[in-house]
């Protein structure tokens, strides 16, 4: 859902899709690394970031972490996935801030 959420290609359909999947997809669900070995990237790259290496590379992997798909879909200018986001009850947080400021 994260990775559709910034796709500038993304219909309601994809979105209904991905949804409709098994019933279950949660659209307040926080990116986190899954294993060992990307929480360790993850962290390299945010702390590549805080120390001032703004390559797009960095920025871009860099500041997920702690994004929902509302916060991506947001940052990504995709007003027609924010209305499709909300109107399936992803909670109104981008008042708050993910770890990277976002």
């Amino acid at each position: 859902l994260l990775a559709a959420c910034m796709n500038p290609e993304v219909d309601h359909r994809m979105l209904d899709l991905i949804f409709g999947m098994d019933g279950k997809v949660d659209v307040n669900a926080v990116y986190r690394p899954l294993n060992r070995k990307w929480y360790l990237i993850d962290l390299l790259l945010e702390t590549m970031a805080r120390c001032g290496n703004h390559s797009a590379f960095t920025l871009d992997m860099a500041h997920v972490r702690g994004s929902t798909a509302l916060h991506q879909a947001a940052a990504h200018g995709q007003l027609h996935v924010v209305e499709w986001l909300l109107a399936r009850g992803a909670k109104k947080s981008l008042g708050i801030k993910n770890k990277m400021g976002a």
